[in-house]
C-alpha cells in the first residue's frame, strides 16, 4: 500500500510565510523605496511587526510540522505497536466526530486568541501608542483566517477515505491526521481499550487523550482508534505498553 503523505501543504505554507516574513521585517534592505513612503511608527514599523510575527509563525509550523513528519516515517518504518486498513463503513463511523471535535477545540482556541491579542493592544494602546492596537487587530484578522483555512482543511482531511490507521509508543495516525505525545511540551495522560460492545460499536477501539502544546497553554486532546478485529489482542497489549511507558 502506497504510504500517505502528512503535512506536505503546511510545510509549503510555512516557507511561504518564511519568505513573506523576512521580505516585511528587514524591508530597508529588500524594499528601500517602498519603505520611504511609510511614516514611522505609522507605517513602517508596523510592516517590520508584521513581518516578524510572519516569521515566528513560520518557524513554529516548519519544526513542528518537520518533526511530525519524521516521526510519521519513522512510525511506518517498523516501530508500529498496532495497525491495519479500516473498511471505509468503519471510517464513516468515526470521522464524523473527529470533525466535529475539531471545529470545536479550533474554535475556543480562536477565540482565547483573540481574547489575549486584543486586551495586550488596548493596554500597548493606551500605555505607549495606538500603533500597537492596530497591529494587534492585524493578528486577529490574520488569525481568524488561518482558523478558516486550518480548520476547512483538518476537516477535508478527516472526511477523506483513509485506509490506514497505526499506533506507536510516540504517537498515532488515524483519519489522515498525526497525533504525537512525544514531541516536548506533549504527554499522554489517559488511554484505554475496549471491545466495543458495550458501546455497540463497529469495531474495537483504543482511546487516547493527551497533552498537546498550543498557545497560550497546552490543549487537552482526545482521539479515538478504531481497531481491525485481526489487531483486537495487540491493541490490549499495545495500550499496556504505553501505560507503563509513560506511568500512566
Amino acid at each position: 500500500m502506497k504510504r500517505p503523505t502528512v503535512y506536505k501543504t503546511p510545510l509549503i505554507v510555512g516557507w511561504c510565510l518564511l519568505a513573506i516574513g523576512l521580505l516585511a521585517a528587514f524591508n530597508l534592505t529588500y524594499m528601500p523605496s517602498f519603505v520611504d513612503d511609510f511614516d514611522g511608527m505609522n507605517g513602517g514599523f508596523a510592516l517590520i511587526m508584521f513581518g516578524v510575527f510572519l516569521i515566528v509563525v513560520a518557524v513554529v509550523m516548519l519544526v513542528i510540522f518537520g518533526r511530525l513528519n519524521r516521526q510519521f516515517r519513522a512510525m511506518l518504518s517498523g516501530n508500529v505497536l498496532v495497525s491495519g486498513v479500516l473498511p471505509r463503513s468503519i471510517h464513516a463511523y468515526f470521522s464524523t466526530d473527529r470533525a466535529e471535535a475539531i471545529q470545536s477545540a479550533n474554535k475556543t482556541g480562536l477565540f482565547i486568541t483573540l481574547i489575549f491579542s486584543t486586551l495586550i493592544g488596548l493596554i500597548l494602546g493606551a500605555a505607549a501608542d495606538v500603533t500597537f492596537f492596530y497591529i494587534c487587530l492585524g493578528i486577529d484578522a490574520f488569525v481568524t483566517l488561518a482558523y478558516f483555512v486550518v480548520t476547512a482543511f483538518r476537516m477535508s482531511k478527516v472526511r477523506r477515505p483513509h485506509a490506514l490507521a497505526c499506533l506507536s509508543v510516540g504517537g498515532a495516525y488515524v483519519f489522515g491526521e498525526l497525533h504525537s505525545w512525544s514531541i516536548a511540551g506533549a504527554q499522554p495522560v489517559e488511554i484505554d481499550y475496549t471491545d466495543g460492545t458495550a458501546e455497540h460499536l463497529p469495531c474495537p477501539c483504543i482511546r487516547v487523550t493527551y497533552m498537546a502544546p498550543a498557545y497560550p497553554g497546552p490543549r487537552r486532546e482526545s482521539i479515538t482508534i478504531p481497531v481491525v478485529q485481526s489487531q483486537a489482542q495487540r491493541a490490549e497489549r499495545a495500550v499496556s505498553v504505553i501505560r507503563r511507558t509513560y506511568g500512566i
